[in-house]
């Protein structure tokens, strides 16, 4: 079991028929093939698809190099973790607190 690579940038072109999508950071770029059963999360969506994903979107890649190609498994928008989602929640006001606030 190989160890994933990660690679963070935005994402610059998207082919839904290959399933294919380039990213750049920087001065590198990089084209990466989607695997079967790779995991999208965009913002809060654990389980997008790859329409979702927006060019020039900030996007953290996971994969695994086979023979030469990227292979990706997990793409996260920049952003978009289940820490963030956690911290998102608990920052929330409940709504009990709400119905405390006097009303003239």
């Amino acid at each position: 079991a190989q160890k994933s690579a990660t690679f963070t940038g935005e994402l610059t072109a998207i082919d839904l028929n290959d399933r294919t999508l380039k990213a750049k950071a920087f001065l590198s770029s990089k084209k990466f093939n989607l695997a079967d059963n790779c995991q999208i999360l965009v913002g809060d969506q654990p389980d997008a698809r790859l329409p979702d994903v927006q060019l020039g979107e900030k996007l953290v890649i996971s994969y695994n190099d086979q023979n030469g190609v990227n292979i990706v498994n997990r793409i996260a928008t920049s952003g978009s973790s289940t820490e963030t989602t956690a911290k998102t929640a608990a920052s929330r006001p409940d709504n009990s607190a709400g119905s405390m606030v006097p009303v003239d």
